[in-house]
């Protein structure tokens, strides 16, 4: 066994969501469907929790993007603060195909032969789930509370009486109503529903998965929160509703992850295919995450990752020593922690470091020198030795990976920049500097790049005055002038930075090399006169005198 780590984040770690497993994800779509009175919540937590996808793609699920071994992600239904939804494209541009067990799909086919979809009004497309709009709630499908009373010509207090407490009313009132609510269920006026909307998340979260999750109702004024009751009869669980309903019932649920929200079950189907051993490029290909820190945000500890077992060889063990997981011990990749527990220490001097030349370094970002930085830093090599920070919060300190390798083009010493207080030395040997030096470092540098970065800079510039002199209807869309005079100041610091000597030699340079091409030019001239006179021996002396053909040079002197 490896010694003992810590999980350790350079800021105020957050709590991370709460994730479940094969048994959680089917009690909770059980449950969901009991609590919404229909199988579309059964379905589509099933669906959500074993292929990852984000809520509005289970949404925007289209009948014609099921098939037999997989499903497509191709839209998403994104519900607007208007209530409306828009009908858009996944999150990222994450367009793929999530290959699925034969069992799922089968869910998910037999779903859509049993509610009959139709096209939806607005987008005119077929979707799997249907909106909540007007869909009943309850575990039963008889006649509303509104439709006895009128049958039964009583008031529906009277009829709620009837229901749970029998012994109040009359005889007689009790065999009507009773008999009412056995005829077969009348039709009654439906309002037109545009739109049957689905559940967004936070909607859902609220009325379906905390309640089914953690086993309380949430707190609604003026109720407070309560245990969700259940019936024993005529199958146990179902939610008993109405007045008195805690008096009937014979029990309630327990919770199955206090804290799951419908983003959770993406996190729990990661998690499961990390506990299970698949390839990470296979779980970043269904997730479709690109980004490698996104996709560590979306792994937890779950219960079987205590035991190593196949496929965990150099797993590290790790106890938590504070927080709401404080004694806990789980077995965990390496790549998932920041730092090892005998380098804790170091790694919190390290970000106390850090932050002190943050403060030195606040509101560079953006700015017209830091874009100038950038751009002349640009051009040390190795890159990787280099790198300016850009961040909200840390834009403007420069690290240093390879000191040693790259002082003379940065022009210091190096141990004269070690010493220097502006200057933080971490651990591993690398140099943070904050903004001040960093600056002094970068103008060192541009006088010592100069013949690499000015032509750089009159290319850009060139294109500039090309951007300028177009007119506006030749480019797609309006020209942002503002952001032409941006470029333009940061090209001027540039030039400005790589010193006044160093400028008028580069000028006088290309000046020197556009006069020469002239003169060139006219050289040729005269010789293809001369051919024409007749006057050929004396046009290819001269020709052989000049020696580089006039066709071969450039004003450009990068060339």
């Amino acid at each position: 066994m490896r010694s003992a780590a810590l999980w350790v984040a350079s800021s105020a770690p957050s709590r991370s969501p709460v994730v479940t497993d094969a048994l959680g994800i089917l009690l909770t779509a059980e449950w969901a469907a009991l609590l919404s009175g229909r199988d579309d919540e059964f379905v589509a937590t099933v669906l959500k929790g074993y292929t990852g996808k984000r809520w509005g793609e289970i949404v925007g699920l289209e009948t014609e993007f099921v098939r037999t071994a997989a499903s497509r992600v191709e839209w998403q239904l994104y519900e607007l603060d208007t209530g409306e939804l828009d009908l858009c494209p996944p999150k990222d541009d994450s367009y793929r195909t999530i290959d699925s067990m034969g069992w799922l799909p089968a869910l998910v086919f037999n779903h859509i032969a049993r509610t009959k979809s139709t096209p939806c009004p607005c987008h005119g497309r077929t979707y799997v789930f249907r909106g909540q709009g007007a869909a009943r709630t309850g575990g039963h499908q008889g006649a509303k509370l509104v439709d006895v009373a009128r049958r039964a010509e009583v008031s529906t207090g009277t009829v709620s009486n009837v229901l749970n407490h029998p012994d109040r009313v009359r005889e007689v009132t009790r065999v009507r109503v009773e008999q009412a609510n056995r005829r077969p269920r009348l039709r009654t006026r439906r309002h037109h529903i545009r739109a049957r909307r689905p559940l967004a998340p936070k909607r859902l979260r609220h009325l379906v998965v905390h309640p089914v999750v953690s086993g309380w109702y949430p707190k609604k004024a003026p109720q407070e929160a309560r245990l969700v009751p259940v019936l024993g009869e005529p199958r146990p669980g179902i939610p008993a509703r109405g007045r008195g309903a805690a008096a009937r019932a014979d029990a309630c649920w327990l919770p199955i992850a206090k804290g799951l929200t419908p983003h959770g079950l993406r996190h729990t189907h990661r998690t499961m295919m990390e506990d299970l051993g698949a390839a990470k490029v296979l779980m970043d290909e269904r997730m479709r995450h690109i980004d490698g820190s996104v996709s560590a945000r979306y792994a937890h500890v779950t219960p079987g990752m205590r035991v190593g077992g196949p496929g965990r060889g150099g797993w590290v063990h790790v106890r938590f020593l504070d927080g709401d997981d404080s004694g806990l011990q789980e077995w965990v990749n390496p790549a998932s922690l920041v730092v090892p527990w005998a380098n804790v220490e170091a790694f919190r001097k390290d970000d106390e470091g850090e932050l002190t030349l943050v403060e030195a370094s606040r509101h560079v970002r953006g700015s017209t020198d830091f874009e100038a930085a950038r751009m002349i830093l640009g051009f040390v090599r190795p890159k990787s030795a280099v790198r300016l920070r850009r961040g909200v919060a840390d834009a403007g300190i420069l690290e240093l990976n390879r000191l040693d390798a790259i002082v003379q083009q940065l022009g210091v010493e190096g141990g004269e920049l070690r010493e220097d207080p502006m200057v933080y030395v971490r651990h591993d040997g690398a140099c943070l500097a904050s903004r001040p030096v960093t600056e002094r470092i970068t103008r060192q540098v541009a006088r010592g790049l100069a013949d690499e970065i000015l032509p750089e800079i009159d290319r850009k510039q060139q294109e500039l005055e090309q951007e300028r002199a177009k007119p506006t209807w030749y480019a797609y869309g309006r020209r942002d002038d503002r952001k032409l005079d941006t470029q333009a100041a940061i090209l001027r610091t540039v030039r400005a930075w790589c010193g006044e000597d160093k400028v008028e030699r580069y000028d006088e340079l290309v000046a020197l090399r556009a006069e020469v091409v002239r003169l060139g030019e006219l050289v040729e001239k005269a010789v293809r006169v001369l051919r024409d006179r007749g006057r050929g021996v004396i046009a290819s002396t001269i020709e052989r005198d000049l020696g580089v053909p006039i066709a071969t040079l450039d004003p450009d002197v990068r060339r």
